[in-house]
């Protein structure tokens, strides 16, 4: 018979959550990016903000909605350096208003 205590790494694999694929790790960069700057005083570039910080909420809520949100956020933004996050402001941005532009 098999040793119990060997299958207890085993039962902790098996009940992982899975890996986030790389467009939700993607889409968790653009809301940290996007956190990063929401405190920002000018009113139209804050709306912009919360806008595109939503908007990429939703998506990995939408692809992955068991996913452990929090810790994919503080695992990007440990990742990120601060020179990434203004470049990565405008990528962002840039990809909401290349969907509202589909319609």
């Amino acid at each position: 018979m098999a040793n119990p205590l060997l299958l207890v790494p085993l039962l902790a694999l098996a009940t992982a959550a899975p890996a986030p694929d790389p467009q939700t790790l993607a889409d968790a960069r653009c809301v940290v990016a996007m956190g990063s700057v929401i405190d920002t005083p000018d009113p139209k570039a804050k709306q912009l903000a919360v806008m595109t910080l939503l908007y990429f909420m939703g998506r990995i809520d939408g692809r992955s909605p068991g996913l452990d949100i929090k810790t994919v956020y503080d695992g990007e933004a440990k990742k990120m350096s601060p020179q990434e996050v203004k470049p990565m402001v405008q990528s962002c941005i840039e990809q909401v208003q290349q969907r509202l532009a589909r319609g």
